[in-house]
């Protein structure tokens, strides 16, 4: 057969698959790169320092492994060589964008690397430190504080310090620590009391008590249910001795306390007439953001330092609120109804508007007799400075009489006073305030304190009266008056 003819011949064998041909074998490839990287986190990303997450992409067939690489901020906790890790955060701030990396690797090598092209914020670790004091942060020297902390599984170890002038009472590398309270009255500094604990992998983390603890002078000021309000008007003159202004008949403030411009009340600045306006965002001296105006109901538990010492503000409008109704409970003086309060002669009624009108006058026709267990001193009959309103008061000056109105009925023993015996000890006296001019006015007649809120660009202050048995409020602006502090809570 000849060669033209053979080949053909051997083409088509070939084809059939009858002739055998030589095998050769390819080298592997190096893997595509890895697909897009997942992280076990949501949008935006944020994770809590000292926590785990996952960090994955899709197993793909050309890959017998998986190398990755992370930033210091970042600990590989398992999975290396695996397409999922478990990373734990070990410091706080940013992981930036495209510094979380994985290659796909097989014996011929590894693939162009794949990055997380999102930065995650990682954020503090928060173990929440309270104590076992309700409301503001006060208590009496030679009390006893419990710091408490919450007992979680992936801690190993706690270690409280003991603050100077305390003593611990008890284990300190536990959760809960009991500290005895020193003699001496004064301001704990946030941060004070502190708490290291170490986590499972041998994490250490430090947090503290993010809030001022007073140790009170009992004859300064005093607990009302859970806030403590200071027993005297203030006298804070400011750093040169310009802030608000003395009656001339005190000079120095040591009597009477200092009068104040509202806005010298809320800033503590001299001569400032105003502080925030209503419809303005306000940061108060907690971190409550809120939008203030009494009509919006946003501003009620602001607490502002302004004039008052560190750590205590100017009363908000559920501070004003809740003076009275404290007051009701823990001295047996609550009343089921307005008419018990009347057949009775005694007591205080709260109807429940603390949410929608905390700052509404309290009148004894309404209320009973809130301002009765909240007067000091003595009317002036019996040496006092309480004046009398000769139609409305006892020549004593002790009582209130009213011709009827409302559930009280006719009579002359309606008391103005009902904290003979001190023990409420608020001790409201009657002051007056100073007019615009500087010259004084009410002297004996009413005590002025003011407040926080604020509406229709007038300024709340809460009033006590010597003719009534009310707690009344008015919205005003211009004039000087008193100020009592609450402590921060």
């Amino acid at each position: 057969m000849n060669k033209s003819r053979l080949i053909p011949v051997l083409a088509a064998l070939l084809v059939a698959g009858l002739l055998p041909v030589a095998c050769k074998k390819e080298e592997p490839k190096v893997p595509q790169m890895p697909s897009f990287i997942n992280v076990g986190l949501t949008q935006p990303y944020a994770a809590e320092n000292g926590s785990k997450f996952e960090i994955s992409v899709v197993p793909q067939s050309d890959a017998d492994s998986y190398l990755w690489e992370l930033p210091p901020s970042l600990q590989l906790v398992e999975g290396q060589g695996t397409p999922t890790i478990v990373v734990k955060c070990v410091e706080e701030g940013e992981v930036v964008a495209g510094t979380i990396k994985v290659y796909a690797v097989n014996a011929s090598g590894k693939s162009n690397q794949r990055g997380f092209w999102f930065s995650i914020d990682i954020t503090p670790r928060i173990i929440a430190i309270k104590t076992d004091i309700e409301g503001s942060q006060a208590v009496e020297p030679l009390s006893t504080i419990t710091m408490m902390a919450p007992e979680l599984e992936d801690i190993s170890s706690y270690e409280w310090n003991c603050p100077e002038g305390f003593t611990a009472k008890g284990d300190l590398n536990q959760p809960t620590v009991s500290f005895l309270v020193g003699d001496k009255p004064g301001t704990v500094p946030r941060k004070t009391f502190k708490l290291k604990v170490k986590d499972a992998e041998g994490m250490e983390s430090v947090f503290a008590y993010d809030k001022y603890i007073h140790i009170i002078d009992v004859a300064e000021a005093k607990r009302y249910g859970k806030k403590v309000w200071t027993l005297h008007n203030l006298n804070n003159g400011g750093a040169d001795g310009t802030l608000g202004k003395t009656h001339p008949d005190d000079p120095t403030g040591e009597k009477y306390g200092r009068y104040y411009l509202w806005g010298e009340a809320m800033t503590g600045e001299p001569g400032r007439a105003e502080y925030y306006s209503e419809g303005e965002t306000v940061t108060d001296d907690e971190g409550f953001t809120c939008v203030v105006g009494y009509a919006n109901r946003k501003d009620y538990n602001i607490q502002i330092q302004g004039a008052c010492p560190e750590g205590w503000h100017v009363p908000n409008a559920y501070d004003f609120y809740d003076l009275p109704d404290a007051v009701a409970d823990d001295y047996g003086a609550r009343m089921g109804s307005i008419n018990d309060c009347a057949s009775r002669k005694m007591g205080i009624f709260m109807p429940s508007n603390r949410e929608t009108d905390p700052m509404r006058a309290m009148n004894m026709i309404s209320n009973g007799f809130a301002s009765s267990y909240l007067r000091g001193g003595k009317p002036e009959a019996d040496g006092g400075l309480w004046k009398r309103n000769e139609s409305t008061v006892t020549e004593d000056g002790y009582f209130f009489y009213t011709s009827g109105t409302g559930a009280f009925g006719p009579a002359n023993d309606y008391p103005l006073y009902l904290d003979l015996d001190g023990r409420v000890g608020f001790c409201i006296q009657p002051y007056g305030r100073l007019e615009s001019n500087g010259k004084p006015s009410n002297f004996g007649l009413y005590s002025f304190m003011w407040t926080a809120t604020v509406t229709g660009g007038k300024h709340y202050r809460f009033t006590v009266g010597y003719n009534t048995p009310n707690l009344s409020t008015y919205a005003e602006a211009g004039a000087y008056e008193s100020l009592r502090c609450v402590a921060n809570y």
